[in-house]
């Protein structure tokens, strides 16, 4: 692990996009292929090479192989595949799509999907407009465990989020999936609002939407007319 990352140079420009909440971790780091930037590895995209000589996106980081880090960024994907920097960096070729950053993507989106039902079955999650505004109430009264994250629909209008957010100004909130895919994780046709328990799921479902954002270059969620829970 390397204790100083280096600083970041004309090839590194800051990341666009991303989540307030989301801190500082600590942990493995890796240095990413493209911009030599060391960062905690939950904050970087892993790659390998499969059996068929083509790159493949490892958003789990549990593909076996050797990996090959970047940075959440969009625009340095497509410079690695640009530039082969992939086949170079594994001194042989390799096949390395043209849609790579869409195909990282998808696998993002789905992940975290897939986080969102693990914490339902988890029992650290609750849906439902009345639900997340009970358990935001608690939560100010010191009377049950902290809310983490705000799931709220992307197609779902701004009056129930705002409600919602007036009982916890500075939680963060995951608005990047429509009230149809959130209510498939749960088994039901539509849901709009959810809250999510403090823990690791909480903190993994931040960082992969963070990481999301970045891919994407998403600034938030859009608000239409809200359905009913």
């Amino acid at each position: 692990m390397v204790a100083e990352p280096p600083a970041q140079g004309p090839e590194s420009p800051p990341a666009k996009g991303g989540l307030t909440g989301v801190v500082a971790k600590g942990g493995p780091q890796r240095r990413c292929l493209v911009t030599a930037q060391v960062l905690p590895r939950d904050d970087m995209l892993r790659f390998v090479i499969g059996p068929d000589q083509q790159v493949v996106p490892d958003v789990d980081g549990t593909l076996p192989g050797r990996g090959y880090w970047l940075v959440c960024d969009r625009g340095v994907l497509d410079k690695a595949v640009r530039k082969r920097l992939f086949s170079r960096a594994a001194r042989q070729p390799v096949q390395c799509p043209s849609d790579l950053a869409d195909r990282a993507a998808g696998l993002l989106r789905a992940r975290c999907l897939g986080l969102i039902g693990m914490a339902r079955r988890a029992g650290q999650l609750v849906a439902g407009f009345d639900k997340a505004r009970e358990a935001l109430h608690r939560q100010r009264v010191g009377t049950a465990g902290k809310p983490a994250v705000m799931v709220a629909a992307s197609d779902g209008a701004d009056g129930g989020r705002s409600a919602l957010a007036g009982l916890a100004p500075h939680l963060p909130v995951v608005d990047r999936f429509s009230a149809a895919e959130l209510g498939r994780v749960l088994g039901r046709a539509r849901t709009v609002h959810m809250v999510i328990a403090d823990g690791r799921l909480a903190q993994r479902l931040l960082t992969k939407t963070a990481c999301f954002d970045k891919l994407r270059g998403l600034d938030g969620g859009t608000f239409g007319a809200d359905p009913a829970d």
